[in-house]
């Protein structure tokens, strides 16, 4: 049930344009700077709700949610790469690559927020 909910969730997020507010920018610099912008922001939201939810945790469900963060960071910035290798060189690379790093930025405070909300709650219905 929690994976079924993660999956379509990230779906859900991803399908969403993270651009969407950059779109005035008159040249791909002052996209970028936008683009930019935005991956801050969502960055240090998902750093208050990671540490938010790693003082909820013991010793060892802590030291679990270390090691899978580390992992997803690498993951993140590795697979937005990819994505975006195709125009490696080309101006657009940069604006490709802050794009899918914000997407996935919010798609993890989403999991981690469930995570948080699950592992404290009695029930499942309290997950929701």
């Amino acid at each position: 049930m929690k994976f079924a909910y993660l999956v379509v969730l990230a779906g859900a997020l991803l399908s969403t344009h993270t651009m969407a507010n950059c779109t005035d920018q008159a040249t791909q610099t002052d996209i970028n700077l936008c683009l930019a912008k935005q991956y801050k922001q969502a960055d240090q939201q998902l750093n208050q709700i990671y540490n938010s939810y790693a003082k909820s945790l013991d010793k060892a469900d802590k030291k679990l949610l270390v090691a899978a963060q580390r992992g997803w960071v690498t993951y993140k910035e590795k697979d937005c790469e990819l994505i975006a290798s195709g125009y490696k060189g080309g101006s657009i690379y940069s604006q490709l690559v802050t794009q899918c790093l914000t997407e996935k930025t919010k798609v993890r405070i989403k999991e981690l927020n469930y995570l948080k909300n699950c592992n404290l709650a009695s029930t499942e219905a309290e997950c929701q």
